[in-house]
């Protein structure tokens, strides 16, 4: 593998294990606002893509006041019972420490809103291990548009070439082919990997990278 100065990593799906809590959160709000049931593989298809997109594929098209009411509603039960469904893959915690000491830049490119991303790298004592976190409040356009990527990189002052963007979802590889920037996919996506074009390496676990 070339060797990278700098590490993009997207953030559910990817460094965190936020499957079971996404899936349970969601059925849980469609429910409780009365919508179609949908299965837990329709959910995990999307996962990646911003909250309100997502809410458009489950509940078809909706309001602004609808969807700010299904958003609130959605992140308080979220935050009220994350600790019981969110994990760190294996893996996570040693490697971010290792590129800490030899010195690499990290940023997380996440779909995930901040009001929730810093609670959880909180959680679980990454925030100092992490020098730039890019959602989608930061960009006009969030992924997988590259703009979460290019202000990453521009924000630690880093290029395209040093960097390697690690993520689970075809939205990710979009993002980081269209910034310019290599594509790592982990092999723990739920996506089928045929819907992947453009991937640089395909990693079994974080270790390749120590």
């Amino acid at each position: 593998m070339k060797k990278y100065t700098t590490f993009l990593f997207d953030a559910d799906g990817t460094i965190l294990d936020t499957t079971d809590l996404i899936v349970h959160c969601f059925r849980t709000t469609i429910n409780h606002f009365k919508k179609p049931p949908i299965s837990d593989e329709e959910i995990k298809k999307y996962i990646g893509l911003p909250f309100l997109a997502q809410c458009e594929k489950y509940f078809g098209r909706i309001s602004e006041d609808e969807a700010i009411t299904i958003r609130n509603f959605h992140r308080n039960y979220q935050l009220s019972v994350f600790e019981n469904y969110i994990r760190l893959f294996p893996g996570t915690l040693s490697l971010l420490k290792f590129l800490k000491t030899k010195g690499c830049k990290v940023a997380i490119v996440t779909s995930r809103a901040r009001s929730t991303l810093d609670i959880y790298l909180n959680h679980f004592g990454l925030s100092s291990l992490i020098d730039v976190t890019v959602t989608p409040e930061d960009v006009q356009i969030p992924k997988p548009d590259p703009q979460s990527c290019v202000h990453a990189l521009k924000i630690m002052n880093e290029s395209a070439s040093n960097a390697l963007f690690i993520g689970d979802a075809v939205f990710d590889e979009q993002c980081a082919y269209r910034a310019k920037v290599d594509f790592a996919l982990v092999s723990w996506t739920h996506q089928p990997r045929s819907l992947f074009q453009n991937v640089t390496y395909e990693i079994q676990d974080f270790n390749i990278f120590k």
